[in-house]
C-alpha cells in the first residue's frame, strides 16, 4: 500500500503541487488551532479560580477572535483546496487521455492492457477514487500532524496515559484490523461485479444499440444480467454492512472503557496530588482529541488501504513506458517507400502475418494491395504507419530507416484512411480539419460529392455532426461518413496518402465515380489502398498481391491478368463475373 500511495503522491505532485501546498496550510491550521483552544480554555478556567474575572473574560475574547480567525483562514483554505481537488481530477482526467493516446499502438490491441485502462478509467470515472484518495490523504497528513503534536503533549506530562491509552489504543487497532480485513475481502469481490454491472448499464443506455435490442433478446438478457448484479451488490453491501456494525460497537466500547479509566486516573492526580482543575481539563482535552485522531488515522489507513487497490490500474497505466524508438530526423518529402525483407509477427503471437516481403513504391505512383482474408494486407499499412514495428528487416523511406525520423514529424506527414476510422461529435469543419481554411475545405469535399450537401445545410460546415450535443446536428450516412474520412484524409496534402478500405460503405455507383476520377482526387500524391473489390486495381499503376504473407507479385493490371493461374486473376474474376449484366439476366429483371 504504502508503495502505491508514494507512486500516487509522486504522479500527482507533478500533475499538480498547488494542491499539496495547500494540504500543509491546512493541516497546520488545524493543529495550531486545536492546541490554542485547549490552552486558552485550560488559562480561562485557571483565572476563574483565582477570582480574576477580568483576565477570564480576555481571554475569552481572545479565543473568540483568534477562533473566528483560524475558522475563516481554514474556511478560505479549504476551498482553494476543494477547487484545486477538482483541478487535480480533471488535470488527471486529461493526463490519462493523453497518455492513452501517446501509448504504443499494440498495447490497444492487447487484452491485458485494454483491461488496464478499462480499470484505470472505471477508478476515476465509476468511483471516483482518485478524488476520494486525494480527500483521505489530506486528512491523513492533518492527522499524523495532530497525532505527533498531542503525543508529544501527553508524553511530557505521564507515562502512566500513555500506557493507559497504549493497550486501549492497541485493542481498538486490532478490532479495526479485522474490519479491514473484512472490508478489503468486500472490496475484492465487488470490483469485478461493479465493472459488469456498469458494463450492462453503459451497453443498455447506448442509442446505437436500440435496434438490436428491439430485434433480438439481447436487451433481455442483459436486463436480466443487470439485476442478478445489483441484487449480488446489495447482498454483500448487507453482509458488509451487518459485520462493520459489530466492529463499530466493539470499538466503541473499547472507547468508554478507555475514557473512563483515565478520567479515574486524572481525577486522582488533581484531588490526591494538587494538580489544578484547569491541568484535568486541559490534559482530558489532549487526551480525548489524540484518541480520537489516533482511531481517526486508523480508519483512513484502511480507506487508503482499499483506495490504492482501485487507483493501482491508474498508477500502472501511469508508470507505462513507450517501446517506440522515437528518431530525430524530420521528413519533408517522401520519394520512395520500400519494404527490404520484412517479417512480421504480432506480440504474444506465434503465427508469422508477413514472411520476408520486398517491394518498392515511387514518387506520384497508385499502388494497390490486393490479398485473401488474413494474408496480411492492413499489417503492411500498421507497419508503415508505425502503428507497429517490424519483427525483422526494415521500412525505408527516402532510403532511410522509419525508425529513424521524429516519429510525431513521420505521422504528420501521411494521411490515411483505416477501415475503423472515427469521426467525432463536433461541426462538420473540425472533423475535417480543427484548423480548417475554407477555400481547400471546399475543394476537398467538392472532390468527395459532398460540397452540395454541406452548403445546403443550415449552418453548412459549421453544423455539427451527430444530436449528441445539438438537436440541430445532421446524421451522415455510412457512405457519407466515408467520404467525410476521405475528405480529411486530402485536406492534409500529404505526399502519402494510404486508404486501407476506402469505399466499402459506398453503393456500387459512387464508388465507380470515385475510382474513375481517383487521380484527380489524389493529385499528384504517392498513394496505396487497400480495397477487396477488384475493380478498383485497374486505376493503379501496380498491384501488391499479398498471399499467405508473402508478396505473390507486382505488376500492373494488365501483366497480372496475363497469368489465369494467378491469385490476382481468380479474385478479379471472381468479382466480374457477379457485376456483369448479360441480356439474359436484362430479360428476367
Amino acid at each position: 500500500m504504502i508503495k502505491k500511495l508514494i507512486k500516487f503522491v509522486n504522479i500527482t505532485f507533478r500533475i499538480n503541487p498547488i494542491y499539496y501546498f495547500i494540504m500543509l496550510l491546512v493541516s497546520g491550521v488545524t493543529i495550531i488551532g486545536l492546541i490554542f483552544n485547549m490552552y486558552q480554555i485550560t488559562y480561562m478556567i485557571d483565572m476563574l479560580l483565582n477570582q480574576t474575572k477580568e483576565e477570564a473574560l480576555k481571554a475569552g475574547l481572545y479565543l473568540v477572535v483568534i477562533n473566528v480567525l483560524i475558522y475563516t483562514v481554514k474556511t478560505i483554505l479549504e476551498y482553494f483546496q476543494e477547487n484545486e481537488s477538482l483541478k487535480t481530477k480533471q488535470k488527471i482526467n486529461h493526463y490519462l487521455a493523453k497518455k492513452l493516446m501517446n501509448m504504443p499502438y499494440h498495447y490497444l490491441e492487447n487484452t491485458y492492457y485494454l483491461d488496464l485502462k478499462e480499470r484505470a478509467r472505471f477508478a476515476n470515472d465509476n468511483q471516483d477514487a482518485i478524488g476520494q484518495l486525494l480527500a483521505q490523504l489530506s486528512s491523513a497528513f492533518s492527522s499524523v500532524v495532530t497525532i505527533v503534536s498531542l503525543g508529544a503533549l501527553l508524553v511530557a506530562y505521564d507515562y502512566i496515559i500513555i500506557a493507559i491509552l497504549g493497550v486501549t489504543t492497541l485493542m481498538s487497532i486490532l478490532v479495526i484490523l479485522k474490519g479491514l480485513k473484512t472490508q478489503l475481502g468486500f472490496y475484492k469481490d465487488i470490483i469485478p461485479v461493479n465493472r459488469k454491472y456498469n458494463y450492462y448499464l453503459s451497453e443498455l443506455g447506448k442509442v446505437k444499440y436500440a435496434k438490436e435490442y428491439r430485434f433480438s433478446d439481447m436487451g433481455k438478457l442483459m436486463q436480466r444480467e443487470l439485476k442478478d448484479f445489483t441484487e449480488k451488490t446489495v447482498k454483500n453491501f448487507d453482509k458488509l454492512n451487518k459485520k462493520s456494525s459489530l466492529y463499530e460497537s466493539l470499538l466503541a466500547s473499547l472507547q468508554y472503557i478507555q475514557m473512563g479509566g483515565i478520567y479515574l486516573y486524572l481525577g486522582f492526580k488533581t484531588l490526591y496530588q494538587t494538580k489544578l482543575i484547569s491541568s484535568f481539563t486541559y490534559y482530558t482535552q489532549i487526551i480525548f482529541n489524540f484518541y480520537q485522531t489516533l482511531v481517526s488515522f486508523v480508519r483512513q489507513l484502511i480507506t487508503l488501504k482499499g483506495l490504492s487497490q482501485y487507483v493501482a490500474p491508474f498508477i500502472e497505466l501511469a508508470e507505462l513506458k513507450s517501446t517506440e524508438e522515437k528518431g530525430s530526423k524530420i521528413l519533408e518529402e517522401i520519394k520512395t517507400v520500400e519494404f527490404k525483407n520484412v517479417s512480421f509477427t504480432y506480440p504474444n503471437t506465434k503465427n508469422q502475418i508477413l514472411n520476408n516481403i520486398s517491394f518498392k513504391i515511387n514518387a506520384n505512383e497508385k499502388i494497390s494491395i490486393v490479398g485473401l482474408n488474413g494474408s496480411g494486407k492492413t499489417t503492411i499499412i500498421k507497419l508503415l504507419t508505425r502503428l507497429y514495428d517490424v519483427t525483422e528487416g526494415e521500412i525505408l523511406i527516402n532510403d532511410i530507416n522509419i525508425k529513424e525520423y521524429d516519429i510525431k514529424n513521420y505521422r504528420k506527414i501521411l494521411s490515411t484512411v483505416f477501415q475503423d476510422f472515427k469521426m467525432f461529435s463536433y461541426d462538420i469543419a473540425s472533423n475535417i480539419d480543427p484548423t480548417y481554411k475554407k477555400e481547400l475545405l471546399y475543394k476537398v469535399l467538392d472532390k468527395v460529392d459532398l460540397k452540395d450537401k454541406i452548403e445546403g445545410l443550415k449552418f453548412k460546415e459549421k453544423t455539427s455532426y451527430t444530436k449528441d450535443y445539438d438537436p440541430e446536428g445532421v446524421m451522415f450516412s455510412g457512405g457519407e461518413e466515408q467520404k467525410m474520412a476521405i475528405a480529411r484524409a486530402l485536406y492534409k496534402q500529404s505526399d502519402l496518402i494510404i486508404l486501407d478500405e476506402p469505399t466499402s460503405a459506398l453503393d456500387p455507383m459512387t464508388e465507380a465515380a470515385i475510382y474513375e476520377n481517383f487521380n484527380e482526387i489524389v493529385l499528384n500524391k504517392t498513394t496505396i489502398y487497400i480495397s477487396h473489390r477488384m475493380s478498383s486495381s485497374t486505376f493503379c499503376d501496380k498491384i501488391l498481391v499479398i498471399n499467405d504473407g508473402k508478396v505473390e507479385s507486382f505488376l500492373p493490371h494488365k501483366e497480372l491478368m496475363k497469368n489465369k493461374e494467378s491469385l490476382y486473376y481468380q479474385l478479379f474474376m471472381s468479382q466480374a463475373k457477379n457485376y456483369k449484366i448479360t441480356k439474359e439476366n436484362i430479360a428476367h429483371v
